[in-house]
């Protein structure tokens, strides 16, 4: 293992991403063991949407200064925690930061005494701290590395050392709480942060090749509690982001455990994450007013958690898997329960996970400012697994609906994926289309998933859909597809001498070709529109479904929809972004529209 005399801003933000992703990948087992503070199976998600939501936001970031690194870490925690633990790592690195010293390197030292400060400021986090979780084990962590630092100047023997230390307190939490104890598990969330510093130490241990070896999570035992939701005493977990001047958090604190438990106030005097799990939610949100602008909020029902995760009806609920090369607007993934696999790409020896680590607005302006071409590369089977296991567990069957066969090895990655999945029933379907044309495929079968149509129903829908759906394509360039090697180069050539460009169109047998070209963008749109305007006429002329998807090309997909709208006012049409995977070939100003008709 190399030895690390120093942190900067760059090597703190590799080592969370890299301690993220490892989290994310055991967010089910996580949800199997938990607990505390209410038995609602949240806590592997939580924390793994608390940590994504930080990779993405620092992993556009090329700064080298590791204290305004770790503000801005700590920023993006604040406005992407969720739930009790994600709450509490957001005031954890805010700590964390408030404790580094104003340089850009810093030494072990140095982050010994971070490290109390992030331990003490998750403390103050808490109306009403209990030994035995995730506060315990970070303090263990924190007085241990302080410890250790005092002598070792090497980050790298630090690290794996206070990860046993970590660990060693993470065994100790059944002792330290009887619901633990009494279901025959460790705290979730303090899981959730060993699994962190796991990544991490992973990850410098590592650092020296180009990519990680896969480890599987680890099997464990679910807990054994009282599974009736009336044992949940404060039905809603209820969170908000509140914004003002010298907001008094003391004051707020004290407020909010007025209101019911598991208070958590994590955050600085301008920006502060509030968590309360609460009977009355607007009554809280009525306090926070007084204290502040509210920018935001989330309401989640935790007996209906608690039902979905263990009622009788698991083998009727069919669940929806895709792929990150899906395009549809961002809520609807969360609105229909859709679960998506994320694909690679890469810059470079630098590797992202599509919509993950790198979202769409990332990409592009990434994409601006370099020579190398980006490329992507499936997902490999285990991540399908991951994503698999996490839905069967609330699902009896899954219909998981991909990236055209003929485009990509996706497809037979999540057929892999599939074999370890015990007692769930799975169908794949080869969607033969790619961008917004999957996303109408994948969005039809989760509407009828949702509305309760049995698995083969849903089955049927979805490949409906791949046979009716129509996609067409066009770019303002060829220098991007010519670049990363879909075009000749002397065709590309050739094209731009003429000031050709033409307008692809996924085939039936699941390919891009060429079917129309024209002069100029203006010409190629102008072609576009009057072919799906064609395909559109297929349908009965009504309640037709349409999609719009830009590459940064906001106002040109809106103008596009308002063209879609007026032809065809009684139907749905829908705008997204381009991901990363499919943004690397078309590049910026693409556009690319559908029709189920």
């Amino acid at each position: 293992m190399i030895s690390i005399a120093y942190l900067d801003g760059r090597r703190l933000s590799r080592a969370v991403i890299a301690g993220a992703y490892f989290v994310s990948e055991r967010a089910e087992p996580l949800n199997k063991i938990n607990v505390f503070p209410v038995p609602d199976g949240d806590t592997g998600s939580n924390l793994a949407a608390t940590l994504q939501k930080i990779a993405a936001g620092i992993a556009r970031l090329r700064e080298r200064h590791v204290r305004r690194m770790c503000q801005a870490l700590a920023d993006e925690a604040l406005g992407g925690a969720r739930g009790n633990s994600g709450a509490i790592l957001a005031q954890f690195f805010s700590g964390l930061c408030e404790g580094l010293p104003d340089r850009p390197r810093v030494s072990t030292r140095d982050f010994g005494a971070a490290a109390l400060s992030a331990a003490e400021s998750a403390y103050h986090a808490i109306a009403r701290p209990v030994e035995g979780t995730i506060l315990t084990v970070i303090r263990d962590w924190a007085r241990r590395v302080s410890e250790r630092a005092r002598d070792v100047p090497d980050f790298a023997e630090i690290l794996p050392d206070s990860l046993k230390e970590a660990k060693r307190s993470l065994e100790n939490t059944p002792k330290q709480m009887k619901a633990l104890q009494k279901a025959g598990v460790v705290d979730a969330g303090a899981q959730g942060f060993v699994y962190l510093l796991e990544g991490i130490v992973r990850y410098v241990r590592d650092a020296a090749r180009r990519s990680l070896p896969p480890v599987p999570p680890e099997e464990v035992r679910a807990a054994v509690f009282d599974r009736t939701p009336e044992s949940i005493l404060f039905r809603f977990c209820t969170e908000a982001l509140l914004e003002g001047d010298s907001i008094d958090r003391d004051a707020l604190r004290r407020e909010a455990a007025l209101t019911g438990d598991s208070v958590v106030i994590a955050g600085g005097a301008t920006r502060v994450r509030v968590h309360v799990h609460t009977n009355e939610p607007e009554k809280l949100f009525e306090t926070l007013a007084r204290f502040g602008e509210i920018a935001q909020t989330k309401i989640e029902d935790m007996r209906s958690q608690h039902e979905t995760r263990f009622d009788r009806n698991r083998a009727e609920r069919v669940g929806i898997v895709t792929d990150s090369t899906c395009d549809l607007p961002a809520a609807m993934f969360e609105e229909l329960n859709i679960g998506m696999v994320p694909v690679r790409v890469l810059f470079g020896s630098e590797n992202y996970l599509d919509k993950v680590t790198l979202t769409p607005a990332e990409f592009y302006a990434r994409f601006a400012v370099t020579d190398v071409a980006p490329k992507t590369s499936q997902p490999p089977p285990a991540d399908f697994t991951q994503v698999y296991r996490f839905v069967s567990g609330h699902h009896g069957s899954i219909v998981s609906i991909h990236l055209s066969k003929a485009l990509s090895g996706t497809y037979q990655a999540a057929v892999v994926g599939a074999r370890p999945i015990e007692n769930t029933a799975f169908e794949h379907v080869n969607s033969r289309n790619a961008s917004v044309g999957l996303g109408l495929v994948v969005r039809a079968a989760a509407e009828a998933a949702a509305s309760g149509r049995p698995f083969a129903e849903v089955v049927g829908i979805a490949r409906n859909a791949a046979d009716r759906v129509k996609v067409f394509i066009a770019m303002p360039t060829l220098k991007h597809v010519v670049r990363g090697g879909r075009v000749p180069r002397g065709k590309g050539m050739l094209a731009k001498l003429l000031g050709i460009l033409p307008v692809l169109a996924i085939t039936p047998k699941g390919t891009a070709e060429p079917v129309a070209r024209a002069r100029g963008f203006d010409g190629a749109l102008r072609k576009m529109m009057r072919l799906l305007e064609e395909a559109a006429r297929a349908g009965d002329g009504k309640g037709s479904r349409f999609g719009v998807a830009h590459s940064d090309a906001a106002e040109l997909a809106e103008r596009l929809s308002r063209e879609i709208r007026d032809r065809h006012p009684e139907s749905d049409v829908m705008i997204c972004e381009c991901g990363p995977a499919l943004g690397a070939h078309g590049g910026p100003g693409a556009v690319a529209v559908a029709v189920l008709p």
